[in-house]
């Protein structure tokens, strides 16, 4: 200590260089516990849900064996939820960032849609469609007129697939007047299911998985009629064997692309399961579609991308409320084969393993009081060095020389530990895949502000905005972002959007919109 009584400045930064190592060890050993902790307990939790080491196949999904798979499920899942824990703000700072970060949401929501009066109770809207901002395809021409009631039209029609392969699961909430009165939900059998959620007969189905395991989803393998296309119709979340493919998040690299391990896995598992049968039945010319919802719609995207690249199969994707779960490069690529819908504040489609981390800082900077932002920014200019004083710190910031680190050539040296695979760099950002099309809904009737799409008939109180979808960086929460999601939704929309759009005009078929939209894709 000076005479004075002063602390150097020196001796100031080394006691806080000892505290900051003190306090990464104890960081370290907390985490290490809390690690095995969340280990355990995820194992036991695994055994009750009865989702045991199951034979796999290590070519397909790279373990080396079942007991492999169940190691890196449990680890991942214990990573996620010690990160998790460590980065969340308490319930009440919680509550509050989410409240201002909603009412963020609403505002930015008065501006995006053009002057709408809103009607008495009652009075239903007039079906109109508000077009905003349609940009064609990465690489392709402008889109013809014709082409959003083209793509309307399709959409439509998968997403009625997309509902379907949930058969069983959805089948009392879209059919409750049949589910009551004919056939209870627990007699009917999936494929009965299957078969009328989605228009299709027996003997069209040409192979289904009805069961889901950790990186197997149920799929359905079809002969669609109405389009002369196969479709392959994979389920989206249904059961916690589907949670484990959606939160076995790493990042891994194939192909020169960063994907979403999960997806990847499940991916290439129905790649190896339909290729021979896609193989046979293609033969004479035929498209081959993949459809899917929410987890459904990843595993369909990049199947698509796998059977282009590898099989060289002429594939096209219709896939709905996908999160974020390939790169950018390969997000932008499958602009060419693969049409993404959103649906209104969804909150899937914001989702990724990055997106995640960043929201939960959103919501503690977001409940922080004026008083707390000050004292958080007084301590990153002490933890710099940096004077408090705005005075004295806009001289320092002047003398950039004395405040900015000087810039050096690296050395061979400081390359020697560097990380080797892309699952141990922290999250990068993430797309999702293929062209992105918005439909936003607006009620004309205030009670409907904030009521969930149930019944098609509920579509006529909404005005409907279509907007070619940029990729949304941050988690813009919603009253309304989870009931968003509901395939129904999707399918009532798109219906809803194909109707006004023909205006009274004579009725698209689905067989020449997909041809035309296989050709503009393609060509």
């Amino acid at each position: 200590m000076a005479p004075n009584g002063h602390v150097p400045a020196s001796a100031r930064a080394s006691a806080r260089s000892t505290r900051t190592r003190h306090g990464a060890r104890a960081r370290e050993a907390v985490s290490a516990r809390l690690l095995q902790q969340y280990q355990s307990c995820w194992k036991c939790l695994l055994r009750c849900f009865c989702i045991s080491p199951k034979s796999v196949s290590s070519a397909s999904l790279q373990f080396d064996s079942a007991q492999a798979q169940q190691d890196a499920i449990v680890s991942t899942l214990a990573r996620l939820s010690v990160e998790t824990v460590q980065s969340a703000p308490s319930l009440s700072a919680y509550r509050r960032g989410l409240n201002v970060l909603s009412n963020q949401t609403s505002e930015d929501d008065l501006y995006a849609w053009p002057d709408v009066e809103q009607g008495a109770a009652g009075e239903a809207a007039a079906p109109n469609v508000v077009r905003q901002e349609l940009q064609p395809p990465e690489g392709l021409p402008q889109l013809p007129a014709t082409m959003l009631l083209d793509l309307a039209v399709a959409a439509a029609h998968f997403a009625r697939l997309s509902l379907a392969a949930y058969n069983k699961g959805l089948y009392g909430v879209v059919m409750p007047t049949r589910a009551f009165f004919t056939r209870a939900c627990c007699l009917i059998s999936r494929s009965a299911a299957f078969e009328e959620l989605s228009g299709v007969a027996q003997e069209d189905i040409l192979e289904a998985a009805l069961v889901a395991e950790a990186f197997q989803p149920v799929y359905w393998v079809l002969r669609d009629r109405k389009t002369g296309c196969l479709v392959v119709t994979i389920r989206g979340t249904f059961s916690m064997s589907d949670i484990i493919s959606d939160v076995y998040a790493s990042q891994t690299e194939y192909r020169n692309h960063v994907i979403h391990e999960g997806t990847l896995h499940s991916a290439r598992w129905i790649y190896e399961k339909v290729l021979p049968l896609l193989r046979r039945e293609s033969g004479d010319g035929r498209r081959v579609i993949l459809t899917g919802h929410s987890l459904g719609g990843a595993v369909a995207a990049v199947l698509a991308w796998l059977l282009r690249e590898d099989a060289q199969l002429d594939t096209l994707g219709f896939v709905f409320g996908v999160p974020q779960v390939v790169d950018e490069s390969l997000a932008t690529k499958m602009q060419r084969y693969v049409v993404g819908i959103i649906h209104g504040y969804d909150m899937v489609p914001q989702l990724s393993t990055k997106s995640l981390q960043d929201f939960q800082q959103q919501i503690a900077d977001a409940a922080k009081t004026p008083e707390e932002r000050l004292a958080s920014l007084e301590d990153v200019l002490q933890e710099f060095a940096l004077p408090v004083s705005p005075r004295q710190l806009h001289q320092a910031l002047l003398r950039q020389e004395n405040v900015l680190p000087r810039l050096h050539s690296p050395q061979a040296s400081e390359y020697e530990d560097a990380i080797g695979d892309v699952g141990q760099l922290p999250p990068i950002v993430m797309g999702n895949p293929g062209y992105q099309l918005h439909l936003r809904r607006r009620a004309l009737n205030r009670r409907w502000d904030r009521m969930p799409i149930i019944w098609k008939r509920s579509m006529k109180h909404f005005l409907i905005a279509v907007s070619s979808a940029r990729a949304q960086r941050r988690i813009q929460p919603a009253w309304t972002m989870w009931q968003d999601h509901w395939p129904q939704s999707y399918l009532y929309c798109l219906e809803a959007l194909a109707e006004r759009l023909a205006d009274g005009g004579a009725e698209t078929e689905v067989a020449a919109a997909v041809a035309r939209l296989g050709s503009y894709f393609s060509g």
